[in-house]
């Protein structure tokens, strides 16, 4: 596992994404479910974040109540 093109995690992450993208883009395809959108984050840095988000979900840190209304959704 690597934060470098090419790795298993950074394969994942450019297909939940929905495409490989250098930094975050202003717009993701409708396909995505995954999308991170500090801008000063680059490539290496959105491995991390995917991973962060990836494990810390897994892990139940992200399921409590009122959770999803922090993300507007």
């Amino acid at each position: 596992m690597g934060r470098d093109k090419g790795s298993a995690i950074s394969k994942a992450m450019e297909k939940q994404g929905g495409a490989h993208f250098v930094s975050p883009p202003t717009k993701y395809p409708s396909s995505a479910w995954y999308s991170y959108d500090d801008e000063t984050c680059e490539y290496d840095c959105m491995i991390t974040e995917y991973t962060y988000w990836a494990l810390t979900s897994i892990l139940g840190g992200q399921a409590y109540p009122g959770r999803l209304d922090e993300f507007g959704a």
